[in-house]
């Protein structure tokens, strides 16, 4: 005969943040989620908002790229925070995921200078077409060229 033994059940009782590895404060009870929820939905409103309201201050030319830069950084902020539990790790560890963060928009901001979406009027447009043989030359309009 081979005896049985009951399996292992989970932890009944909230687990000590002593038992954790770095934490200093309980974790975040569901209504704390609920909240961040409904916060990460409104701000997501807000960005597809600024496809139908581009009349909008923060929505026009110059505001648009930034605003959208700092709505996905705090939404990153808080889903690193909070569903992550990254607040509650090692400082070595939130140092790390919010330096990416900083390195990600810094890396965009470059990418977006060298389009030169800040200044969208300097444009260079190339009016050079490859010349073949029995075709007219094309037309020349005012402007810069390459």
């Amino acid at each position: 005969m081979t005896a049985t033994t009951e399996p292992e059940s989970h932890w009944e009782e909230p687990v000590p943040t002593s038992a954790l590895d770095g934490a200093v404060h309980e974790y975040s009870r569901d209504k704390t989620y609920v909240v961040i929820f409904l916060i990460l939905f409104a701000i997501t409103v807000v960005e597809v908002l600024t496809y139908f309201l581009a009349d909008f201050v923060l929505f026009k030319d110059p505001w648009l790229v930034p605003t959208l830069l700092l709505l996905g950084a705090v939404k990153f902020w808080i889903v690193a925070g909070w569903f992550m539990h990254l607040r509650f790790d090692k400082k070595i560890l939130q140092w790390l995921f919010y330096s990416g963060l900083i390195l990600a928009i810094l890396v965009y901001i470059a990418v977006l200078t060298m389009f030169r979406v800040w200044w969208p009027q300097s444009h260079a447009i190339c009016e050079s077409v490859p010349e073949y043989p029995g075709r007219p030359p094309a037309a020349s309009t005012p402007g810069p060229t390459c």
